[in-house]
């Protein structure tokens, strides 16, 4: 390995690290502007209260309906 393969190796790492910082930029705002970490902690949010409501459910069953108009 000559120097210049060398400094084609080099100027290709930072290449890919300057396009992978941007990415992390770029993913961050757009992120950002979308609400997804706030939508994911909803999501969670809502996951453990229906899995509460599947345990109390699972705990106590709901009682069958009484026919009012029995005869």
């Amino acid at each position: 390995m000559n120097a210049g393969d060398s400094a084609v190796l080099f100027a290709i790492l930072i290449w890919l690290g300057i396009v992978l910082i941007i990415f992390l930029i770029c993913r961050e705002i757009l992120c950002w502007y979308f609400k997804t970490n706030r939508i994911e902690s909803k999501i969670d949010e809502i996951e453990g209260l229906l899995r509460g409501i599947k345990n109390s459910l699972r705990n106590n069953p709901p009682s069958e309906p009484k026919a009012e108009n029995q005869k």
